[in-house]
Protein backbone atom coordinates (compact mmCIF):
# COMPACT_ATOMS: atom_id res chain seq x y z
CA UNK A 1 0.00 0.00 0.00
CA UNK A 2 2.96 2.40 0.78
CA UNK A 3 4.76 1.83 -2.49
CA UNK A 4 1.22 2.45 -4.54
CA UNK A 5 0.98 5.66 -1.97
CA UNK A 6 4.43 6.79 -3.41
CA UNK A 7 4.22 5.64 -6.40
CA UNK A 8 1.26 7.87 -6.69
CA UNK A 9 2.88 10.83 -5.08
CA UNK A 10 5.96 10.77 -7.48
CA UNK A 11 3.60 10.39 -10.72
CA UNK A 12 1.96 13.70 -9.15
CA UNK A 13 4.95 15.38 -8.39
CA UNK A 14 6.03 14.86 -12.19
CA UNK A 15 2.56 15.76 -13.98
CA UNK A 16 2.64 19.01 -11.26
CA UNK A 17 6.37 20.25 -13.04
CA UNK A 18 5.43 19.11 -16.30
CA UNK A 19 2.46 21.54 -15.96
CA UNK A 20 4.38 24.54 -14.18
CA UNK A 21 7.41 24.08 -16.94
CA UNK A 22 4.40 24.29 -19.64
CA UNK A 23 2.06 26.90 -17.82
CA UNK A 24 1.84 30.82 -19.39
CA UNK A 25 0.11 33.21 -17.54
CA UNK A 26 -3.28 34.92 -19.73
CA UNK A 27 -2.01 37.85 -18.98
CA UNK A 28 1.27 37.28 -20.54
CA UNK A 29 -0.72 35.41 -23.49
CA UNK A 30 -2.83 38.57 -23.91
CA UNK A 31 0.49 41.05 -23.88
CA UNK A 32 2.37 38.70 -26.97
CA UNK A 33 -1.33 38.82 -28.65
CA UNK A 34 -1.74 42.78 -28.25
CA UNK A 35 1.81 43.33 -29.71
CA UNK A 36 0.93 41.34 -32.51
CA UNK A 37 -2.47 42.83 -33.46
CA UNK A 38 -0.78 45.99 -33.55
CA UNK A 39 1.82 45.16 -35.72
CA UNK A 40 -0.43 43.96 -38.25
CA UNK A 41 -2.25 46.72 -38.21
CA UNK A 42 0.64 48.70 -38.36
CA UNK A 43 1.92 46.58 -41.65
CA UNK A 44 -1.35 47.29 -43.17
CA UNK A 45 -1.52 50.88 -42.87
CA UNK A 46 1.63 52.50 -42.27
CA UNK A 47 2.90 53.98 -45.49
CA UNK A 48 6.32 52.61 -44.04
CA UNK A 49 5.20 49.52 -43.86
CA UNK A 50 7.26 47.04 -45.83
CA UNK A 51 4.75 44.82 -47.40
CA UNK A 52 4.23 46.34 -51.30
CA UNK A 53 1.49 49.04 -51.53
CA UNK A 54 -0.19 46.87 -54.15
CA UNK A 55 -0.63 43.61 -51.58
CA UNK A 56 -1.55 45.58 -48.54
CA UNK A 57 -5.38 44.48 -49.54
CA UNK A 58 -4.52 40.87 -49.60
CA UNK A 59 -2.59 41.21 -46.42
CA UNK A 60 -4.11 38.58 -43.47
CA UNK A 61 -1.46 38.79 -40.53
CA UNK A 62 1.78 37.43 -39.88
CA UNK A 63 1.61 34.26 -38.22
CA UNK A 64 3.40 33.49 -35.29
CA UNK A 65 4.21 30.43 -32.28
CA UNK A 66 1.92 30.85 -29.66
CA UNK A 67 2.91 32.71 -26.89
CA UNK A 68 5.35 30.65 -24.55
CA UNK A 69 7.04 32.39 -20.84
CA UNK A 70 8.98 29.67 -21.31
CA UNK A 71 11.30 31.47 -24.38
CA UNK A 72 11.12 34.95 -22.49
CA UNK A 73 14.88 34.80 -20.40
CA UNK A 74 16.43 36.22 -18.27
CA UNK A 75 19.88 36.98 -19.32
CA UNK A 76 23.55 37.82 -18.22
CA UNK A 77 25.56 40.55 -20.09
CA UNK A 78 29.02 40.24 -20.63
CA UNK A 79 30.74 43.23 -21.64
CA UNK A 80 33.97 43.23 -24.57
CA UNK A 81 37.25 44.01 -23.63
CA UNK A 82 37.06 45.85 -26.72
CA UNK A 83 34.29 47.16 -28.80
CA UNK A 84 35.12 46.41 -32.46
CA UNK A 85 33.41 47.63 -35.72
CA UNK A 86 32.20 44.19 -37.52
CA UNK A 87 30.39 43.62 -40.98
CA UNK A 88 27.77 41.71 -41.48
CA UNK A 89 26.65 40.74 -44.68
CA UNK A 90 23.08 41.41 -45.88
CA UNK A 91 21.16 39.60 -48.81
CA UNK A 92 21.69 42.37 -51.57
CA UNK A 93 25.39 41.16 -51.11
CA UNK A 94 26.39 44.23 -49.33
CA UNK A 95 28.08 44.98 -45.84
CA UNK A 96 26.86 46.34 -43.20
CA UNK A 97 28.79 48.03 -40.17
CA UNK A 98 27.32 47.48 -36.46
CA UNK A 99 29.71 47.55 -32.97
CA UNK A 100 29.83 44.44 -31.05
CA UNK A 101 28.36 45.82 -28.01
CA UNK A 102 28.46 42.64 -25.91
CA UNK A 103 27.17 38.83 -25.52
CA UNK A 104 24.19 38.11 -24.14
CA UNK A 105 24.19 34.70 -22.08
CA UNK A 106 21.09 32.71 -21.75
CA UNK A 107 20.29 29.02 -20.34
CA UNK A 108 16.93 27.14 -21.92
CA UNK A 109 16.22 23.16 -20.92
CA UNK A 110 18.97 23.43 -18.95
CA UNK A 111 22.02 24.52 -21.85
CA UNK A 112 23.94 27.76 -21.84
CA UNK A 113 23.41 29.62 -25.08
CA UNK A 114 25.13 33.05 -26.09
CA UNK A 115 24.59 35.58 -28.62
CA UNK A 116 26.41 38.25 -29.90
CA UNK A 117 24.21 41.93 -29.60
CA UNK A 118 25.29 44.10 -32.19
CA UNK A 119 25.27 48.11 -32.00
CA UNK A 120 23.82 50.44 -34.77
CA UNK A 121 26.18 53.10 -35.83
CA UNK A 122 25.02 56.55 -36.01
CA UNK A 123 21.99 56.66 -34.18
CA UNK A 124 21.24 57.60 -30.68
CA UNK A 125 18.69 55.05 -30.58
CA UNK A 126 19.16 52.67 -27.04
CA UNK A 127 18.35 49.70 -28.91
CA UNK A 128 20.94 46.37 -29.75
CA UNK A 129 20.51 44.36 -32.80
CA UNK A 130 20.05 40.62 -31.93
CA UNK A 131 19.69 38.31 -35.20
CA UNK A 132 20.05 34.88 -34.86
CA UNK A 133 19.30 31.47 -36.46
CA UNK A 134 17.79 27.70 -34.87
CA UNK A 135 17.14 25.09 -35.47
CA UNK A 136 13.51 26.07 -36.55
CA UNK A 137 15.30 28.38 -39.56
CA UNK A 138 14.59 27.30 -43.40
CA UNK A 139 11.48 24.87 -42.25
CA UNK A 140 8.95 26.51 -40.35
CA UNK A 141 11.00 29.80 -40.27
CA UNK A 142 12.74 31.89 -42.58
CA UNK A 143 15.51 30.81 -43.86
CA UNK A 144 17.75 33.47 -43.33
CA UNK A 145 17.08 34.11 -39.92
CA UNK A 146 15.24 36.57 -37.07
CA UNK A 147 15.77 39.30 -35.47
CA UNK A 148 15.60 40.72 -31.84
CA UNK A 149 15.63 43.97 -31.00
CA UNK A 150 16.63 44.58 -27.04
CA UNK A 151 16.69 48.11 -25.20
CA UNK A 152 20.26 48.72 -23.41
CA UNK A 153 19.15 48.80 -19.26
CA UNK A 154 20.51 47.13 -16.62
CA UNK A 155 19.08 43.47 -16.33
CA UNK A 156 18.36 41.89 -19.34
CA UNK A 157 15.83 39.61 -20.77
CA UNK A 158 15.32 37.73 -24.47
CA UNK A 159 12.06 37.28 -24.99
CA UNK A 160 12.11 35.15 -28.25
CA UNK A 161 7.91 35.61 -28.64
CA UNK A 162 9.01 39.12 -30.27
CA UNK A 163 11.10 37.24 -32.91
CA UNK A 164 10.96 39.21 -36.28
CA UNK A 165 11.32 38.39 -39.57
CA UNK A 166 13.56 40.66 -41.42
CA UNK A 167 11.97 43.36 -43.95
CA UNK A 168 13.29 41.38 -46.78
CA UNK A 169 10.76 38.41 -46.53
CA UNK A 170 8.05 40.92 -47.28
CA UNK A 171 9.88 43.29 -50.02
CA UNK A 172 12.96 42.19 -51.36
CA UNK A 173 13.50 46.20 -51.74
CA UNK A 174 15.09 45.68 -48.50
CA UNK A 175 18.70 44.45 -47.67
CA UNK A 176 18.56 42.69 -44.77
CA UNK A 177 21.82 42.03 -42.41
CA UNK A 178 22.49 37.93 -42.14
CA UNK A 179 22.93 36.42 -38.65
CA UNK A 180 26.66 35.53 -38.15
CA UNK A 181 27.56 31.91 -37.92
CA UNK A 182 28.42 32.71 -34.02
CA UNK A 183 24.55 33.58 -32.92
CA UNK A 184 23.15 30.13 -34.34
CA UNK A 185 21.40 28.04 -31.56
CA UNK A 186 21.53 24.41 -31.68
CA UNK A 187 17.97 24.07 -30.55
CA UNK A 188 14.27 24.65 -31.58
CA UNK A 189 13.26 28.07 -30.73
CA UNK A 190 9.34 27.45 -30.68
CA UNK A 191 8.62 31.44 -30.48
CA UNK A 192 8.34 34.37 -31.90
CA UNK A 193 7.57 35.06 -36.02
CA UNK A 194 6.98 32.03 -38.42
CA UNK A 195 8.12 32.19 -41.61
CA UNK A 196 5.57 34.61 -43.79
CA UNK A 197 5.17 32.34 -47.30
Amino acid sequence: MYIALAVGALFLAVIMFQQANNFTSKTFILEVEEKREKKDLQFQNDPESPIPQDKKNSFAGLKYYPPKEKFSLEAAWVTPEEVDTLRLLTTSGKLREFLDAGKLVFELDEKKYQLTAFEYIGTDEQVLFVPFTDETTGQFTYGGGRYLDITIKEGWRLDFNDAYNPYCVYNEDFSCPIPPRENHIDTRILAGELDYK
